[in-house]
């Protein structure tokens, strides 16, 4: 996005993440939102995706909450696989 070569892009990234905070830092570019009307058609196709905002200020320049599709990430282990770190 930064050499000119690509319009847009579609991340999966956690909040606040350096790579979209990089990308918006000079303000070239901006979060697009997701109309919650087209939620429904887009979680027919990919059922995981959940309508989420991101808040406003999360990322330089961005005032506003912004709508967006989100994942729902769930770590499980054993008790037996506790790290020692």
């Amino acid at each position: 996005m930064k050499a000119g070569e690509l319009d847009g892009a579609f991340f999966t990234a956690g909040l606040g993440s350096p790579l979209v905070r990089a990308l918006l830092t000079d303000g070239r570019f901006q979060l697009v939102p997701v109309a919650r009307l087209q939620v429904p058609q887009f979680r027919e196709k990919v059922s995981f995706y959940w309508l989420d905002e991101i808040p406003a200020d999360t990322y330089p320049g961005q005032t506003v909450s912004v709508s967006t599709p989100s994942l729902r990430v769930l770590l499980l282990t054993t008790e037996n696989e506790r790290s020692t770190a």
